[in-house]
């Protein structure tokens, strides 16, 4: 069972990562003028994927609350698909 964990951490760890460089490469960049050297691109990319992995943790809370309201829409969309 531990090796499923590990793998789901991993495979988390390296899509928050993947991400995060699309971000620093997409977004970031563009809006600085002066090329960043690549410690301090290092340092915003994990800033930018512990705060994803924040927002990713925050959204699940949300979701859990949404109960009965998530479990209508799934069945909805099932509905709508079938027909």
């Amino acid at each position: 069972m531990i090796f499923v964990l590990d793998n789901i951490c991993s495979t988390v760890s390296s899509g928050l990562n993947s991400l995060s460089a699309v971000i620093l490469t997409d977004i970031v960049s563009p809006l600085k003028r002066e090329v960043m050297s690549e410690e301090r691109a290092a340092i915003v990319t994990k800033i930018i994927a512990a705060s994803l992995g924040v927002l990713c943790i925050a959204l699940t809370f949300v979701v859990s609350l949404l109960g009965g309201i998530l479990q209508v829409e799934t069945s909805l969309i099932i509905i709508s698909f079938i027909t």
